[in-house]
C-alpha cells in the first residue's frame, strides 16, 4: 500500500546548503515537520519557539510540548515550481517507508512527472512531513484513478501516488508518529491542563455571581455605532476598526487549511456533513451571505480577509444538533494580528444575569421570548463585507471538491464585538422609540433592563397589563427588524391570547426558512430546557415549570454521565461544573462538592488518581443526593399572586464553621389576612483556605459576602417596591 511520498531538493533560506529530502504527504496531520537531522544537515534556524498539543498514534490524551518553527525551500529538478513552508523540528517523524510500483501496468502513469522514484523499492526515511497548514499550498487536485492500482494526484512536485501499489514489498512497517499537533490555543482541540483550567473558570465565576463585585467596561460611546444607520428593513453597522490597527492578512491559505481538516473530518459522518451544508445553503437561499468573487493570494490587506469555522454538536437524548461557528481569533503563526485583535471590543451592554433573574421573580404574570435569529437580523455595511468571507464546497459529498468563497450580508457570531453590536443596536433602536413614543416609556425601559443579549424575561402584575407589554414590546422590536417569538407565560389566558395574535401575524407574513442556528444566544451558551413541550422552558439556563409556575432541576442525564466516569478529583470538579445554580437554590449541595474537592487538593491527590474507601463512599453519597434534587422546587415569584402584599422584607443571615462561610437573602411578605409568604432569594457559599483561619475571621467573611450579597439584590429588585431591611 503507498503512501503519498516525494522526492525534492530541499534548500535553506539563505541558498547556502541544499540536500535532497524524502517527503511524506499526511493530510490527517494539521501540522508539518522536518527531522533533527534535516535541520542539522541544512544548518536551518529557528525564528520562532511554538508550544503544541501533540497527540500521536494510539494515544487519547494530548500532551504540551514546545518545538521550533523553521523555514525550508522545496523545488523539483525539471519542474519550474519552488514552495517555501513552515514546519516544526521534530527528532523521528516515522520508521522508513519501502514502496516499488511496476509503472509500464499502469498506462495512465507511464507520461507523468512522477514526484518519487517507484521503480528501484528504495528504503529511504523520511526527512519532512507535509502536514495540513502545508498540504493544499502545494497539492493541485488533479486526480487520475489506475484500476486496480495506485491514485496519482498532481502536486508542485510532480505526481503523488497512493494506495494500492500492485505489488508486495514485505512485511515492512509504517508507524506515523504525528497525527495531531495544534497550537495550545486552537480552537478544534485543547489539552487537557488547559480544558482543566476553562472548567475552573467557569466553576468559580457561576458560584461569584452576585458577591464579586461587576467590573463594567467602559463605553466607548457613540463612536463605536457611527456607521450605524436603518435602511427600512433593518439596522446596517460597519465593523468598529481600532483606530491604529495594522493590516491583516487574508488567510485565504489558514482558512483553506482548516476547511480540509474540516471536511476530513465531517465526512466520518455523512448526515452530519448534509447537515451543515444544509445551514450554509440555507443561509445562501436567504440572503444572509452571498458567494464573492475568487480571492486567493494571503497579501496583507485592509479589505479581504477570510474567517475559518468549524462545527459545534450538542448531542441531546434524541437528537444531534450541529452550529457552525465563525473563528474571528484565528491567525497563522507567522502573523501577528487576527481579525479579533483589530476591532474594538465594545460595550458591555448586557444586564447582569443575576439582576434578569430577580426581577424575573417579582412579577405574578411572567413574560419570555427571545429575538429571532437576533445576530442575523444587523446588516453588515458594503465596505465590512469582504472582510467577512469564508470557504465552503461546491458539492462538499466528493471527495476532492471544488472550493467556493461566501461572504457575509450580516453580523456573525463569533467576532469579538457582535455581543456589543447587537446590543449597541437594540439600545440605539430603544432610544429612537422613546424620543418619537414617550408614552411607551415603561416598555422600553423593561426591554433595556430584562433583555439578555436576545432572551426577554419580562413580567406584569395582570393580565391586562401583560397583554399591553406583548403588543407594545413586539411593536417596538419590529420597527427595527427584531422579531420577538417563542414566547411563554405561567398564565393560560395570557399564552392563549398571545399564540392567538401570533397565528394572526403569521398570516401576514411570510415565513422564512427554517435551519438548524435558531435558538438564541442565551441557549446556545447555557443550554436548550429539557423539556420543549410548551411547560417547561429554560430561561437563561434554570428549568421553569411554567404550569405550576416554579423553578426545577433535573439532574438525571448528569448522573447517568457522572456514572460513566472514574471516581477522580478531574471527574468531581467535571461534575461539579454542570452544577448550573447562578441563584444558589442548591448551596447546601454545591458546598459540599466544594469542601471535597478542597480537600483532594490539600492532600495532593493527583487529577486522575481514582479515589478509594471514604472518598468512594463520599462519591456515591454526592451522586445519590444529586439525584434527589429532582424533587426540589422552588417558587418562582415572591408573592402570594392572588393578594397585594402589605410589605416586603428582606431578611439576611450568615454562618461559618472551620470548611466554609455562607450567605443567605429571603424575602418575606406578610398579608392582609394574615398569610405570610417567604422565599429563598439567594444564597452564597464559600470554601475556607486551607490554611486554618479562627471562627471570627471567617464570620467576619461571611458578613463581607453578604454585605455585598444584599447590595446586589436592593439594586436588581424592582424599585417600585418598597423594601423594608432586615439583618438578623
Amino acid at each position: 500500500m503507498l503512501l503519498q511520498t516525494a522526492t525534492a531538493v530541499a534548500t535553506n533560506e539563505d541558498d547556502t546548503k541544499m540536500t535532497k529530502a524524502k517527503i511524506l504527504f499526511d493530510s490527517g496531520s494539521h501540522r508539518s515537520y522536518v527531522t533533527n537531522d534535516l535541520k542539522s544537515r541544512l544548518n536551518l534556524k529557528s525564528y520562532k519557539i511554538e508550544m503544541l498539543n501533540l497527540n500521536t498514534f494510539g494515544e487519547q490524551k494530548y500532551r504540551k510540548q514546545s518545538y521550533e518553527l523553521l523555514k525550508v525551500r522545496l523545488s523539483k529538478p525539471g519542474l519550474n515550481e519552488e514552495v517555501e513552508i513552515s514546519a516544526l523540528s521534530f527528532p523521528v517523524i516515522c520508521s522508513s517507508l519501502q514502496s516499488k510500483v511496476d509503472i509500464n501496468k499502469f498506462p495512465q502513469l507511464e507520461t507523468l512527472e512522477l514526484a518519487d522514484d517507484f521503480n528501484d523499492g528504495n528504503n529511504d526515511s523520511i526527512d519532512i512531513l507535509i502536514g495540513s497548514d502545508n498540504y493544499w499550498n502545494i497539492v493541485h487536485g488533479e486526480t487520475i484513478r489506475c484500476e486496480s492500482g495506485p491514485i496519482a494526484i498532481s502536486s508542485k512536485l510532480g505526481w503523488l501516488l497512493s494506495g494500492p501499489g500492485g505489488e508486495s514489498v514485505g512485511n515492512a512497517t509504517v508507524s506515523n508518529l504525528v497525527i495531531t499537533g495544534e497550537l495550545a490555543d486552537y480552537p478544534f482541540y485543547t489539552n487537557e491542563h488547559d480544558q482543566l483550567a476553562n472548567t475552573l473558570k467557569h466553576f468559580w465565576e457561576t458560584e461569584s455571581i452576585g458577591i464579586k463585585p461587576e467590573q463594567v467596561e467602559k463605553s466607548t460611546g457613540n463612536s463605536f455605532i457611527k456607521d450605524l444607520r436603518y435602511d427600512e428593513k433593518r439596522y446596517v453597522v460597519g465593523l468598529p476598526w481600532k483606530e491604529e490597527r495594522e493590516a491583516i492578512p487574508s488567510e485565504y491559505q489558514l482558512s483553506r487549511n482548516r476547511l480540509n481538516s474540516l471536511h476530513h473530518k465531517l465526512r466520518r459522518d455523512q448526515e452530519l456533513l448534509n447537515e451543515y451544508d444544509k445551514i450554509i445553503k440555507e443561509q445562501l437561499q436567504l440572503g444572509i451571505i452571498e458567494e464573492a468573487k475568487p480571492e486567493t493570494d494571503d497579501k496583507f490587506s485592509e479589505t479581504v480577509h477570510s474567517l475559518p469555522h468549524h462545527a459545534v454538536l450538542r448531542r441531546d437524548r434524541e437528537t444531534t444538533k450541529v452550529r457552525v461557528v465563525y473563528d474571528g481569533s484565528a491567525k497563522s503563526p507567522e502573523n501577528k494580528y487576527s481579525l479579533n485583535d483589530c476591532l474594538e471590543v465594545g460595550p458591555n451592554l448586557i444586564p447582569q444575569l443575576f439582576d434578569v433573574l430577580v426581577k424575573f421573580r417579582s412579577d405574578p404574570i411572567a413574560l419570555t421570548a427571545d429575538i429571532e435569529k437576533a445576530f442575523l437580523v444587523v446588516s453588515i455595511n458594503e465596505a465590512s463585507k469582504d472582510m467577512l468571507r469564508f470557504l465552503w464546497f461546491k458539492n462538499p459529498s466528493e471527495i476532492t471538491p471544488e472550493v467556493i468563497q461566501l461572504r457575509f450580508w450580516r453580523l456573525v457570531f463569533g467576532l469579538r464585538p457582535s455581543p456589543a453590536i447587537l446590543g449597541s443596536t437594540i439600545r440605539h433602536h430603544l432610544d429612537s422609540c422613546e424620543k418619537l413614543n414617550p408614552e411607551l416609556g415603561y416598555v422600553i425601559n423593561l426591554l433595556r433592563e430584562r433583555l439578555y443579549v436576545d432572551d426577554f424575561l419580562g413580567g406584569a402584575d395582570s393580565t391586562e397589563k401583560a397583554q399591553e407589554i406583548y403588543k407594545n414590546s413586539k411593536d417596538i422590536m419590529s420597527k427595527g427588524g427584531f422579531n420577538l417569538r417563542k414566547w411563554n407565560s405561567n398564565s393560560e389566558e395570557v399564552i392563549d391570547m398571545i399564540n392567538s395574535a401570533e397565528k394572526s401575524r403569521e398570516t401576514f407574513t411570510s415565513k422564512s426558512a427554517d435551519f438548524t442556528q435558531d435558538e438564541s444566544y442565551a441557549k446556545s451558551m447555557l443550554g436548550p430546557a429539557d423539556n420543549q413541550d410548551g411547560k417547561f422552558v429554560k430561561v437563561l439556563g434554570v428549568n421553569w415549570n411554567t404550569k405550576a409556575d416554579e423553578f426545577l432541576f433535573n439532574f438525571t442525564e448528569l448522573v447517568k454521565f457522572a456514572n460513566t466516569l472514574p471516581v477522580t478529583k478531574r471527574s468531581l470538579l467535571k461534575i461539579s461544573a454542570k452544577v448550573f445554580d447562578p441563584l444558589g437554590f442548591l448551596s447546601r449541595y454545591v458546598i459540599q462538592l466544594k469542601c471535597m474537592f478542597e480537600e483532594l487538593c490539600a492532600e495532593k491527590i493527583d487529577w486522575d488518581q481514582e479515589l478509594h474507601g471514604n472518598w468512594l463512599s463520599k462519591w456515591t453519597s454526592f451522586l445519590s443526593e444529586l439525584e434527589s434534587l429532582n424533587k426540589v422546587r422552588i417558587p418562582r415569584c415572591y408573592f402570594i399572586t392572588t393578594s397585594k402584599p402589605n410589605s416586603v422584607q428582606l431578611h439576611s443571615f450568615r454562618d461559618a464553621s472551620k470548611q466554609a462561610y455562607a450567605a443567605v437573602v429571603y424575602l418575606r411578605s406578610p398579608y392582609d389576612d394574615g398569610r405570610v409568604a417567604v422565599r429563598l432569594l439567594c444564597s452564597k457559599t464559600r470554601v475556607a483556605l486551607v490554611k486554618q483561619q479562627s471562627i471570627p475571621r471567617l464570620e467576619l467573611l461571611g458578613a463581607c459576602i453578604l454585605a455585598r450579597l444584599m447590595n446586589t439584590v436592593q439594586n436588581s429588585l424592582p424599585e417600585d417596591q418598597e423594601i423594608l431591611l432586615d439583618r438578623l
